[in-house]
């Protein structure tokens, strides 16, 4: 059992396309642009709210609530912005209104099948086939310049969510063939 901290050892892609959510290819991921050293620390936040529906009847005082919709909630990330516009990597990526998909892989590229880790962002290697990440379909919503302060200079990117986000992906090696419902 592995159990470890994002910070070091995740990894986070910007990916223009995705034919499968549930199962990006490398190839798709390689397309993408990592902007995990852009990100703050502290700098992902991925909510997901649920929320409740009223399910009462009159044969109880009691007060029933039942599972309503879920998710769809802002995400955040805090980036910190480069003088050199060749390394301001998430603000030149993240532009207002691009659509694609936020791929966060918590446990490092080519995760070892016997503890579930990879390598992080200090350590040259791409998703392999096999990793599990997690998918967010995103349209980016606003970029904004961080209060001037006592730290470098950083920026807010909020992302909308426009689908179902494949929290259990696996990375795989082929592209999936389109059925006639997705063509």
């Amino acid at each position: 059992m592995a159990r470890r901290s994002f910070t070091g050892l995740g990894r986070i892609y910007w990916v223009p396309t995705l034919a499968d959510p549930a199962a990006p290819t490398v190839a798709e991921i390689k397309a993408g642009t990592e902007i995990t050293t852009s990100v703050k620390r502290d700098g992902l936040d991925i909510p997901r709210s649920v929320e409740t529906i009223d399910i009462s009847d009159a044969s109880s005082r009691v007060n029933k609530t039942g599972p309503g919709t879920m998710g769809g909630d802002a995400v955040t990330i805090n980036a910190w912005r480069d003088s050199d516009r060749t390394l301001d990597t998430a603000w030149n990526t993240l532009i207002e209104d691009e659509v694609g998909y936020l791929v966060v892989n918590r446990w490092g590229n080519a995760q070892d099948t016997r503890t579930g880790l990879g390598a992080g962002a200090d350590k040259p290697a791409d998703a392999a086939k096999g990793d599990r990440i997690e998918v967010y379909q995103c349209t980016v919503m606003s970029r904004a310049m961080d209060t001037i302060g006592a730290e470098a200079n950083a920026c807010t990117i909020t992302l909308t969510q426009g689908g179902i986000p494949q929290l259990d992906a696996v990375v795989t090696d082929t592209t999936p063939a389109r059925n006639k419902e997705n063509a």
